[in-house]
């Protein structure tokens, strides 16, 4: 038990002893894996996490705790996602450092760049056979102030110097292999000044440009490709350099500078002038539409040659017809005109000068129009887009060709649709023709025409087949001379318990009864119907009868 504990205080001193070393020798933040607490040899170990905030790894080293032969790291982006558990692998990732056999305890600079959200694999070993130190799995460190998760990550292969990483599994569950990432290793940003031995050239002439940094030992990279210190350039144009400064381990320094190129060549230039203007080119002063040529000296001293077309604009007069609605008036350069007449105005053109606008007002005045129109009933008439139904009167305002009101009066009429109804009883031995059918049951039967004023006619038939052995009475005169005084049915046992109703022509109840005894003499509460045609209905259990009562009363 004693022995144990020495063993654990000696490890406690080497680490801290090697991340003092480490971290004084090369002035960088070391991102913590953890102690060593357990080895393992013949494959490739690490981890993966994805990344929760943008910084540089600018130095990798895997710690010595469990061998002191030459390390190799491999680093990783993944293209899409985690790696999958093992024994699945993937290959959807992008190798994006890699060294092998570094002699040395030393750390191994690199300059990674690693944006928030990336998800990054950090693999690496000592030795020919791949030895590994192992941490606490799911191990939790710190990086830009952000706690992330590190989980264990590798490869059944050992690979050679130079073999990149491939088949990559995860297993969350197991420790990770220890491999410690650099950040901050930049001390201090370099500083850069560029500076040219002449800014401002004439075409067909060069200048070399100069760049220097406070930090030795970095490349210069221009934005022409070109790579050094110094670059001799020859633009035709004015042209801006920039050139940036790569340090190892420090972020990318820029800066940059505009060299003026004077134009010698011809130049043709195109002046356009309203009548009686002037354009100066050089000393000279020109009036008149022509081409002219121009020897004159730019501001970077270089000899120019102007040949100068000089364009006379036309001064236009414009004639215009306007139409407004009466009411209103016509707004033009700031005036509201309202009377009908001939005006002119003088403006200025698309091009600066002056153009007179003449314009004849005209002045259109309002119209009605009044539309008589008649619809059959269930159609419809459109209204200016409105579907109309109903008779009525109807008003829409309308917009003319001119965009004034135009009143519209319609006198709607919708003609009925003609109904007749025909009430037919019949034995039930016998048919009834109606629409070219032989019909031999009750019920209610349609047919549609088409009437001398175009409309749908409704035709419905109430046809009652009933056992001609039972007569209900189709006529009533109740005259009290003894003969079809009350409305007869033969066999009452046929209708009993039957619900009797007798309708007029509206379809209205004027007489019911669910015990009828022959007794309806044509009155509704004490008082005579008027004569006319009525319709009685017979409705039971398994039982239905319809039919018509001719109502009468003659005189005796």
């Amino acid at each position: 038990m004693r022995f144990k504990y020495m063993k654990t205080i000696t490890q406690k001193i080497l680490i801290i002893f090697f991340v003092f070393s480490v971290t004084s020798f090369f002035s960088q933040t070391a991102i913590d894996v953890g102690p060593q607490t357990a080895t393992f040899t013949s494959m490739i170990r690490g981890y993966h996490f994805t990344s929760p905030v943008t910084y540089t790894i600018c130095g990798l080293y895997v710690p010595d705790d469990a061998s002191t032969a030459p390390q190799s790291v491999r680093v990783v982006r993944f293209n899409t996602a985690n790696p999958p558990a093992y024994p699945g692998t993937t290959n959807n990732f992008t190798q994006i450092f890699s060294q092998s056999n570094v002699v040395g305890n030393t750390m191994i600079t690199c300059n990674i760049q690693v944006n928030a959200g990336d998800i990054i694999g950090v693999y690496g070993s000592r030795g020919a056979n791949c030895v590994n130190s192992y941490s606490a799995s799911n191990y939790v460190t710190n990086i830009g102030g952000q706690n992330v998760t590190l989980k264990r990550s590798g490869m059944q292969f050992c690979p050679a110097p130079g073999t990149p990483m491939h088949d990559i599994w995860s297993e969350v569950g197991g420790k990770i292999g220890r491999v410690i990432m650099y950040n901050n290793c930049c001390a201090q940003a370099p500083t850069l000044s560029i500076s040219s031995s002449n800014s401002n050239i004439c075409i067909g002439q060069s200048t070399t440009i100069v760049a220097s940094s406070s930090t030795p030992g970095g490349t210069f990279l221009w934005s022409n490709g070109m790579v050094g210190d110094t670059i001799t350039v020859a633009p035709n144009a004015t042209t801006t350099y920039s050139v940036s400064y790569d340090f190892p381990g420090c972020p990318l320094s820029s800066d940059s500078l505009t060299i003026n190129v004077g134009q010698s060549s011809n130049q043709l230039i195109e002046h356009y002038l309203c009548p009686g203007e002037s354009v100066q080119i050089g000393s000279n002063i020109y009036t008149s539409q022509g081409v002219y040529c121009d020897t004159i000296i730019s501001s970077a001293g270089c000899d120019s040659i102007i040949n100068s077309i000089v364009f006379i604009y036309p001064q236009y007069s414009i004639n215009n017809d306007i139409t407004i609605c009466s009411g209103t008036s016509y707004s033009f350069n700031g005036v509201d005109y309202d009377t009908q007449g001939s005006y002119s105005e003088t403006l200025q053109s698309i091009n600066g000068c002056d153009s007179i606008v003449n314009f004849n007002l005209f002045i259109e005045e309002s119209s009605d129009t009044i539309i008589n129109e008649t619809i059959c009933t269930g159609s419809n008439f459109n209204f200016n887009g409105q579907s109309l139904f109903d008779s009525g009167q109807y008003i829409d305002t309308l917009l003319s060709v001119n965009g004034c009101d135009s009143v519209v009066f319609l006198s709607l009429f919708v003609t009925p649709a003609e109904v007749s109804l025909i009430n037919e009883t019949i034995c039930d031995d016998s048919s009834y023709m109606f629409n070219n059918l032989s019909l031999t049951s009750s019920g209610v039967y349609y047919d549609t025409l088409v009437s001398s004023a175009g409309c749908d006619s409704i035709s419905s038939l109430y046809l009652n087949v009933v056992s001609c052995e039972f007569e209900i009475s189709n006529i009533l005169t109740p005259n009290n001379d003894g003969q079809n005084d009350t409305w007869m049915i033969n066999d009452l046992s046929v209708i009993s318990n039957c619900k009797v109703r007798v309708y007029n022509r509206w379809g209205q109840i004027v007489f019911e009864s669910s015990d009828y005894q022959n007794d309806w003499n044509g009155t509704k509460s004490g008082e005579d119907l008027p004569d006319g045609i009525y319709f009685y209905s017979i409705i039971g259990t398994g039982v239905e009868y319809t039919g018509s009562i001719n109502l009468l009363r003659l005189k005796k």
